[in-house]
């Protein structure tokens, strides 16, 4: 590798670990929110989403009994904490491989691929379609429910964003060698 070509590669990978920050932070933070306030969270959340609660009378028939709340709000934030998880062991990685070759350091992001997929399964299907379409989130006239398609629909373009822009990366960081 040139001397000339060796900064470009730097930024490119100090570009890439900082992109891994955005999973991370999104299983992480979502985790850490869902634990600070869980009694709040299944009685203003998840109880008033998956008893259907409000304007969805004909539908009811996919409603799920309150008791079941708590462990469904348990599921989804340690859901949520595995995409964190998954991202933190991708950034470990690229940080270990950072002065490796393209292979070693091309391998690394493999973690952040993974938590991205499992992040978009758990925010597009669990989030947007399960909670949005099944359970009618939008339909609902609680606010916090409501707008629970959005935010899962924001989170997943972010984590689409991060994975095409590390596979796009890797053209990049193999053509500087």
């Amino acid at each position: 590798m040139s001397k000339q070509t060796m900064p470009f590669r730097f930024v490119y990978r100090i570009l890439q670990i900082a992109m891994a920050l955005i999973p991370a932070s999104i299983g992480s933070l979502g985790f850490l929110n869902d634990l600070s306030n869980f009694q709040g969270g299944v009685k203003n959340l998840v109880v008033p989403l998956v008893t259907m609660a409000g304007d969805t009378k004909n539908f009811t028939w996919r409603a799920l009994p309150p008791s079941l709340a708590p462990y469904l709000y348990t599921l989804m934030f340690c859901a949520e904490f595995v995409t964190g998880i998954l991202a933190v062991i991708g950034i470990v990685m690229m940080i270990k491989n950072f002065l490796k070759s393209s292979i070693a350091f091309e391998r690394s992001k493999h973690w952040i691929y993974i938590a991205c997929i499992w992040g978009t399964l758990v925010w597009g299907l669990g989030f947007f379609e399960g909670a949005g379409d099944w359970f009618l989130a939008w339909k609902s006239k609680n606010a916090t429910i409501s707008g629970l398609q959005l935010g899962a629909l924001m989170g997943v373009i972010e984590l689409f964003f991060v994975f095409f822009y590390l596979k796009y990366c890797r053209e990049s960081d193999l053509e500087l060698q």
